[in-house]
C-alpha cells in the first residue's frame, strides 16, 4: 500500500435489506452457472458511489471533517432501485441495478464532488488500492479513479449499484429505501468498497 496516497470511494451504504438483496442476486446468478465476483455484507460491500478518486493520505483528515460538516446539514431521503441492467463494458459478465437520480441524490453528489474534486490526483497505481499488491489494478479501475472527477460528475453522474455478476431476472425490484448512511472506503480493484474508513449517519 502507498502510505502517502490512497484510493477512496465515497458511497451510500444501503440498509441491510438492500445489501442482502444485492448479495442474494449475486449468489443466484452463481447458482445459475454464471461467473461471479465477490459481493458480501462486510467486504466487497454493495454500495452506490457518490465520488471516487486518489487523494493524499494527509488530506484524509480534512476530507473527513469537510464531509462531516456537509452531512450535518443533510437530511435522510428516499431512493429507488429500478431494474437490473447489463454493463456496457462487460455485458456477458457484469450487471448493475439502476438508481433513480432524484434532486436530493444529485444535490448530495454535487456537494460531495465540490469537496473531493479539489483533493484528487491524476495517477492511479496498484499501491493505492486495498490489497492492490495482490490484485493489481485493472484497466477500467485505473480509468475510473483517474478520470471520475472530470467525466462522471455533476450532469454526468450515473448512480447505480454494481452486482458483480451476469444479469438475471428478479421480482424484487423496483424497491425504495431511505438513505441514512454514507461511508468513505478504501477502494479495491474494480472500485470496490473494501475497508470502511469513516461512516456518517444522516439525520432523519
Amino acid at each position: 500500500m502507498n502510505s502517502e496516497e490512497i484510493a477512496i470511494n465515497v458511497a451510500i451504504i444501503p440498509p441491510e435489506e438492500i445489501i442482502t438483496l444485492a448479495v442474494e442476486i449475486n449468489k443466484e446468478s452463481n447458482k445459475q452457472g454464471n461467473k461471479t465476483k465477490d459481493l458480501r455484507m462486510e467486504d466487497f460491500i454493495p454500495h452506490i458511489t457518490l465520488f471516487m478518486g486518489i487523494i493524499k493520505s494527509k488530506d484524509l483528515t480534512n476530507v473527513r471533517l469537510e464531509l462531516e460538516k456537509l452531512i450535518e446539514t443533510t437530511r435522510s431521503f428516499k431512493l429507488t432501485l429500478l431494474e437490473i441492467k447489463e454493463s456496457q463494458t462487460h455485458p456477458s459478465e457484469e450487471s448493475y441495478i439502476s438508481v433513480e437520480k432524484n434532486d436530493n441524490l444529485q444535490k448530495l453528489h454535487d456537494k460531495i464532488t465540490s469537496i473531493l474534486s479539489k483533493h484528487t490526483l491524476n495517477l492511479a497505481t496498484p499501491t493505492h488500492l486495498y490489497d492492490g499488491e495482490k490484485t493489481g489494478i485493472g484497466k477500467n479501475t485505473k480509468n475510473w479513479l483517474e478520470t471520475y472527477a472530470k467525466t462522471s460528475t455533476y450532469k454526468n453522474y450515473f448512480p447505480h449499484l454494481t452486482l458483480r455478476c451476469k444479469k438475471i431476472e428478479t421480482k424484487e425490484l423496483p424497491k425504495t429505501f431511505m438513505v441514512n448512511t454514507i461511508g468513505i472506503f478504501h477502494a479495491g480493484d474494480g472500485a470496490t468498497c473494501r475497508t470502511l474508513l469513516k461512516e456518517y449517519n444522516i439525520k432523519k
